[in-house]
Parts: structure tokens; C-alpha cells; sequence
């Protein structure tokens, strides 16, 4: 590894060999930036390495820099924007030890300047105190052709690592970077046991350091009524050593609306124009103008998001005079309004020229025709009781005629006709002069349906074949049914006829056998009554089957 790293060292010398020989004297030297600084205990730190080759090219720097490891831990190094891009040793550091190290060199030409960044390192802060900066043996090479050493010295840093002051918060200006309008400022902060006392300010200037001055041991503060403007409050505390670093809070307050504004309505030239163009242009000093609000009479809004825009064409607008309210919001939610007034003038109405003073309803076709604006829409409109009925659309050929003709059904009474004009720029006119129109209806109506006569007829026809078609298939199948009934009613009187005759005569023959054994010996009175009512119930039996069979026999004729 030794002999590697020397390798490396002496191809870095080549470069600084490779140019005509010059003779110069030089101070170059090493320093950190920033020199010096404060910082709290948990903050991280940034330093740059940095050298100033005092008016001479260099191609080489070698050094060690020193840091109390008690106080400071580097985190990492980095060599992005480095005026060098070879590194025959690599920046290394040791937090034990506190020291980083380097080699670090530039091909030819090599660095010229008072502001070389070598190497960026980030530190976090660990204990309070005063950290001091060293550099060891260090050597700086001129690009001279001869490497020669023209380091002079490096200079020392102190950096105060502090205490960090109480976290500023505040009830009414929680957000350091929103605008609020309301201009009477709370302030609080936690004080830990080991605090003594505060110092604090309130100004304008964002890196005011507060002064060593106590102000008691508080936590909090109230400023009422303050001006417009963005403000900052500064906080330190001490504790039984010293004062803490200044922490600082931003507060911003707008309390004022916008200056007043004007609107200008632009019509282009056309008084007919359903969407005049306004133009406005608010002006907030403090905060700036977030946005714009148009409100419409009928209590629609639009928000227009982009301060920026200043022209804003308004949505289609009914014939008529209308009022148009303009709010300018901003960034601490004030707003300035103002109201103008826009006119807009109908275009010409169209004109029926031909009409069905009477109408019959599902006898003839409905229909009318008249003049226009050439290419306009035409509204056809049929009302009845103040209430629109029916309404239709036709277009205007380019000689300005329009027709309508529809055969829908309409309910007998009396209307009144009128048309309206629409152009493709969505300007209407007013309702032209309304026609009265009787309608006779020949038929029913039934709720919201119409039926006329005709279609009566032809539904009552139809309806008489649909019940003569089902008459004739459900009387076929009722006597297919019956037919089929009366062939398995036979089959079963049959069945039932020679069961019945069967067990009946094995019944008999079993009273015969009992009637028989009286002559060998006499049956006592129990089994007599027994042989009688088996008789009676066979001859009942028998007379029941027969009146069934007879029954449905008579079913089926």
C-alpha cells in the first residue's frame, strides 16, 4: 500500500515537471471557510477546505487538519466542485484521532485563484465550547515545472459552539412562512430548569443577534397593533455558564387590503357580445395578491388562481344589464372589491310567418316555418299556463329560413307559440311575438298518455284477435285434456270393476266355508254376527263402487 500511494505522489510530481522551469516567488496558503462561526450543539456544520495560490498556478496540496474530536464528528467529505481531480490519497478522517488527511492534485495548467475548494466536510456539533482548527505539515506545489513548495502558512479557525436558545412558537403566527392578517402578535417558548434569563428582540432584520441583556426569566411575549411587514424575533438564553446562541422566529403581517382597483368591460365592439372580456389589476405592497374572486348575481363564483391574470372573459351571459363583483385576495386572506356593470343586447328574434291556428291532433301534421338570422338556432316553443309544454329546434339556412314540422300528439286546449334565436357564439335573442294555437284532440287521453281514435280501433282489433287466438288453444286443449281424461277413467273402471269382482267373490267363498262348518259344529253368536256384517258391508260396498263408476261416466259425456 506504501509503495502504491508513493507511485501515485510521484506521478503527481511528473505533472508538476512537465513545463518550462519559472522563477516566482509566491505565498500560497490553506484556510477554512467560514473562518468563524457559531453554532448550537446538534447543529451540522459544513466546512471547505480552501487554498490561495497567491497569483501562482499550483497543481498539488498535501496536508493534515486537526479538530478537538470532543467537540466535533465528521459526519462526511466530499470532493464534488473540487478544483482537484486526482487523488493519489484519498481524504480520510479519523474521529478518534482528530484528523483528516489529503493529497490531491490537478493536471496542467493546474489552479490559479483566492477561492480553490478542495474538500467540503460536514461536522455535527457535540459538546459547547470553542472548537479550533489546525493545519499539521502541509505542502503546496507550484505548478512550475519543478514542484516547487510554495506554502507559506494556513490560517486557524475558532468556531463558538453554543447552547441552542429555547423553539420560538407562536398561537397566532404558527407558520414562518404564511401571511397573516392579524397584526397583534403571542410569542412563547419552554424554559428548561438550568435557564436563568432571556434576551430577546423584535425587528426587521433577519439575523439580528440579541443582546446580553436580561430580560427576566419569561416565556412568553405579546406585541399588539404592530405595521405591516415582515418581522423577526430573535431569542437567546444563559444558563449557569454563558448565553445560548440567538434563535430566530419570522412573522409575517399584512393587516390592509389591496389598493383599489378599477374593471374595464371590453365588448369588442359588438353590443351583442354574450361574453365581454373585464380587465383588472390589484396591487398589494405587503404580501402580494394570491387570487382573484368573480362573483355573479345569480351566486356563482369563479376563483382565478393566478395572480398574474389581469383579463378574464366572462361565461355566457343572458340579454340584459348584470353586475359583475371583482375581489382581489391577499396573501394574508384580505381582499378590496369592486362592482361594474355589463350590458348585453339581444340579437334579432325570429319571425313566424306560418302557423296551424287550429290543429287536430293525430289527424294531420304539425308545422310552422318563418325567418331568422341566417345559421341561427331556433328555440320552438309551445306553452300552455305560463308552464313551457313542448319545445323543438330548427336551423336557419343561409338565406335566413327555418321550418319545423312534427306529427307528435299533443293535448286538446289553447297554446301560445313563440321562437327565440340562438347564434354560435351563444348570444339569444329576445321571445318573439307569442301565436295562439287551438288544439283539437280526437281520441282519449289516459294520464300523460294520448290515444287517438285510429290507434283506439286498431288496439281494440288487436286485442279482439289475441282473445280469439287464446279462446280457440285453450278450448283444444281442454278437450285433448278430457279425451285423455276419459281413456284412463275407463281403464280404471275396468281395473276397479275386476279388483272389486275378485275380492268379492273371495269373500263370499270364505262366508260359505264359515256357513258350511255349521252343520259340523254349531258357530257360537260372535262369529254369527260377524258372518252377517261381513254381507252388509260387501252388498255396500258394492253399491258405493257403482254409483262412482256411474258418476264418472256421466262427468265425461
Amino acid at each position: 500500500m506504501k509503495n502504491k500511494k508513493k507511485f501515485l505522489w510521484c506521478l503527481v510530481l511528473i505533472f508538476a515537471v512537465l513545463n518550462i522551469p519559472l522563477t516566482v516567488r509566491a505565498e500560497a496558503f490553506l484556510y477554512l471557510a467560514p473562518l468563524n462561526e457559531n453554532f448550537d450543539t446538534g447543529e451540522e456544520i459544513v466546512v471547505s477546505v480552501k487554498v490561495d495560490t497567491g497569483g501562482m498556478p499550483i497543481n498539488v496540496v498535501k496536508t493534515t487538519l486537526h479538530f478537538p474530536q470532543d467537540k466535533l464528528a465528521v459526519i462526511d467529505i466530499s470532493k464534488d466542485n473540487s478544483i482537484f481531480s486526482l487523488w493519489p490519497e484519498e481524504p480520510k478522517f479519523s474521529n478518534e484521532s482528530g484528523e483528516i488527511s489529503f493529497l490531491g492534485g490537478a493536471p496542467q495548467p493546474g489552479f490559479t485563484g483566492k477561492d480553490g475548494q478542495i474538500i467540503a466536510i460536514k461536522f455535527k456539533a457535540k459538546e459547547r465550547g470553542i472548537a479550533v482548527f489546525s493545519f499539521g505539515e502541509s505542502a503546496i506545489l507550484a505548478s512550475d515545472g519543478k514542484g516547487t513548495n510554495i506554502f507559506s502558512y494556513a490560517k486557524e479557525s475558532r468556531y463558538t459552539i453554543n447552547k441552542p436558545a429555547p423553539a420560538i412558537s407562536s398561537s397566532t403566527h404558527s407558520d414562518q412562512e404564511k401571511w397573516y392578517s392579524n397584526n397583534n402578535l403571542e410569542l412563547h417558548w419552554e424554559l428548561p430548569s438550568d435557564i436563568l434569563e432571556v434576551s430577546f428582540a423584535l425587528d426587521k432584520i433577519s439575523d439580528t443577534q440579541a443582546d446580553k441583556i436580561s430580560d427576566g426569566r419569561v416565556d412568553s411575549k405579546i406585541y399588539n397593533n404592530l405595521d405591516d411587514g415582515i418581522y423577526y424575533f430573535h431569542l437567546r438564553a444563559k444558563d449557569d455558564l454563558d448565553w445560548s446562541s440567538t434563535r430566530h422566529f419570522a412573522i409575517h403581517i399584512d393587516a390592509a387590503p389591496s389598493d383599489p382597483f378599477e374593471i374595464t368591460v371590453n365588448n369588442e365592439g359588438d353590443p351583442t357580445n354574450p361574453r365581454p372580456i373585464l380587465y383588472f389589476e390589484a396591487i398589494d405592497k405587503t404580501s402580494g395578491i394570491d387570487y382573484y374572486r368573480v362573483e355573479f348575481e345569480n351566486g356563482d363564483s369563479v376563483i382565478l388562481a393566478n395572480p398574474a391574470i389581469i383579463k378574464y372573459q366572462l361565461p355566457l351571459q343572458l340579454p340584459g344589464i348584470h353586475s359583475i363583483i371583482v375581489r382581489a385576495f391577499d396573501k394574508a386572506g384580505n381582499f378590496r372589491e369592486n362592482t361594474t356593470g355589463i350590458v348585453v343586447h339581444p340579437i334579432e328574434e325570429p319571425i313566424i310567418t306560418i302557423w296551424p291556428k287550429n290543429y287536430v291532433a293525430g289527424e294531420e301534421k304539425f308545422y310552422i316555418e318563418g325567418q331568422a338570422i341566417p345559421q341561427v338556432e331556433v328555440g320552438i316553443f309551445l306553452e300552455k299556463d305560463n308552464t313551457i309544454f313542448k319545445q323543438w329546434r330548427a336551423r336557419a339556412s343561409d338565406n335566413g329560413e327555418w321550418n319545423f314540422s312534427t306529427t307528435e300528439l299533443l293535448r286538446a286546449g289553447i297554446y301560445n307559440l313563440f321562437t327565440k334565436a340562438k347564434d354560435e357564439r351563444g348570444a339569444v335573442s329576445e321571445p318573439s311575438p307569442q301565436q295562439q294555437i287551438e288544439v283539437i284532440f280526437s281520441g282519449i287521453a289516459l294520464g300523460s298518455l294520448l290515444f287517438t281514435f285510429r290507434n283506439l280501433v286498431l288496439i281494440l282489433i288487436i286485442l279482439l284477435l289475441l282473445f280469439i287466438v287464446f279462446s280457440v288453444y285453450f278450448v283444444q286443449r281442454n278437450l285433448k285434456a278430457r279425451k285423455k281424461l276419459r281413456k284412463e277413467t275407463q281403464e280404471a273402471e275396468q281395473s276397479l270393476s275386476q279388483g272389486f269382482i275378485e275380492l268379492k267373490k273371495d269373500i263370499e267363498t270364505e262366508i260359505e266355508k264359515l256357513k258350511g262348518a255349521k252343520t259340523k259344529a254349531e258357530l257360537d253368536k260372535k262369529e254369527s254376527e260377524i258372518i252377517k256384517i261381513l254381507e252388509e258391508n260387501l252388498k255396500e260396498v258394492e253399491k258405493y263402487i257403482g254409483k262412482e263408476i256411474k258418476d264418472i261416466d256421466m262427468g265425461l259425456k
